[in-house]
């Protein structure tokens, strides 16, 4: 009986110390943005780009090293943030996007840039697709008013459309963004969103 009450207790702390990842459109970790919700150490939030990354619900007591990728979900590590006891760590790209994120937990005995388990691991030589052991999709939209719309199980056309933003390389070789629906600036409330994708608002 003492066995199962500290088992049911070990796993109710640990559903709610996973963080949240939440990846935003724009920088500063402002604006609309997509989550990964009660995320765990070392697995890959993916599946949306972001200029700016929002770690949260960091317990105060962890010692995490909160981490940014480029190139197609967890591919090329970018950039690295040690929380130091923060509850909450924004994550500024500078420019170019984010593809995926994750953190780990510090180890003491190597260098911080070294800490945790990386998710993918290269499967074939440079510029070839890897795999992540282990990954997890946005599965909620969040618009500036605290709207909220659900994005598990959501067509791949409908899902493009409503929460993705990319970049086109023009014949003059700079870059334009082409805003898709939530990634456009004036896209702030429940109002903006078209009516097909009111069954899906939380």
């Amino acid at each position: 009986m003492h066995f199962f009450k500290l088992i049911t207790t070990l796993a109710a702390a640990v559903s709610v110390s996973a963080i949240d990842i939440q990846k935003h459109f724009g920088q500063n970790c402002g604006g609309n943005f997509r989550v990964c919700r009660g995320i765990n150490p070392n697995i890959c939030c993916t599946g949306a780009t972001a200029e700016s990354i929002l770690f949260r619900y960091i317990p105060s007591s962890w010692r995490i090293e909160c981490r940014g990728y480029d190139g197609g979900d967890c591919r090329n590590r970018r950039a690295t943030i040690l929380s130091a006891g923060a509850t909450s760590v924004c994550m500024r790209s500078g420019g170019f996007l984010f593809t995926g994120a994750g953190y780990g937990f510090v180890n003491r005995k190597r260098a911080p840039q070294e800490a945790g388990e990386e998710t993918c691991a290269a499967v074939a030589g440079e510029g070839q697709e890897q795999k992540c052991e282990s990954s997890q999709e946005p599965d909620t939209l969040v618009l500036v008013d605290g709207s909220e719309y659900n994005l598990v199980g959501l067509e791949a056309d409908k899902l493009d459309r409503l929460s993705f933003k990319h970049r086109m390389l023009l014949l003059t070789v700079s870059l334009l963004s082409s805003f898709t629906i939530a990634a456009d600036p004036n896209v702030t409330s429940a109002a903006d969103i078209p009516d097909e994708f009111t069954p899906l608002r939380k």
